[in-house]
């Protein structure tokens, strides 16, 4: 759970610096339509949000973990979900001992 909450605060902070990014970024260019259309798409389809990264192709998993959006869902989805797995076997372990 501790790793869960590490990634969460992980994943906050990424989403800060990536939306730093795109402002700073504004700021620069002409006109910020196409960075403000094209950035958050590239992060809901790279981040896990939309499609798992583990059902990617093997060709493009080292990209995507490169990447930094794969800490935005995916990481702290994965914290979860290992928790969850492990505290409900080892409950199911411990019910069976008792029977």
């Amino acid at each position: 759970m501790v790793a869960f909450f590490l990634s969460f605060i992980g994943a906050i902070l990424l989403s800060s610096a990536l939306t730093m990014l795109l402002t700073v970024s504004m700021m620069w260019t002409l006109s910020g339509e196409g960075i403000n259309s094209i950035l958050p798409t590239l992060i809901i389809m790279f981040s896990g949000m939309i499609v798992p990264l583990p059902l990617f192709p093997e060709w493009s998993k080292p990209l995507l973990n490169a990447l930094p959006f794969s800490g935005l869902v995916d990481q702290p989805f994965r914290q979860i979900t290992t928790a969850s797995f492990f505290t409900i076997l080892s409950f199911t372990i411990l019910k069976r001992d008792k029977n």
